[in-house]
């Protein structure tokens, strides 16, 4: 087989898997009524709460006007609130309500934040090596972003 019908396989492979991860997040998620990018937005306050909107980017998979729609819509939720930043009454941070910090809990405490069963079947050595080749495969991406 030829290198580049290999490549062709692997990308094939981690695309197929991209999709399955994600319809795996949105079934588990959904009884729930948010979505795992929401989910994500919630933990990142809940380790460091009243983030301004700009902060809650990510630079590399995130963009403002994504960041904007899903605080809307977990605002709406009543998920966060917009509070005026104390420093500068232009800008808005955005804060965990008790409901965001509750649903959290109840995520946690059923199991549905992690993936360990997707995991179960490998040991340590091998978890830590997917974790590094797939760190590779981010860094690779990313750096050849202008």
């Amino acid at each position: 087989m030829a290198l580049d019908s290999i490549e062709g396989a692997l990308l094939a492979r981690l695309r197929r898997l991209g999709r399955a991860l994600r319809y795996h997040e949105l079934e588990r998620l959904e009884p729930y009524g948010v979505t795992p990018e929401q989910v994500r937005l919630l933990i990142r306050l809940q380790d460091r709460d009243g983030l301004g909107q700009s902060e809650l980017v990510d630079p590399t998979f995130d963009d403002r006007a994504n960041i904007t729609h899903l605080v809307n819509q977990l605002e709406r939720a009543r998920l966060v609130e917009r509070r005026p930043d104390e420093g500068d009454g232009r800008r808005r941070r955005v804060w965990l309500t008790s409901t965001g910090r509750g649903l959290l809990a109840r995520l946690e405490g059923e199991g549905r934040l992690g993936h360990a069963d997707l995991l179960a079947s490998f040991d340590d050595v091998e978890i830590r090596t997917l974790t590094e080749l797939v760190r590779r495969i981010e860094h690779a991406l990313t750096s050849t972003r202008s």
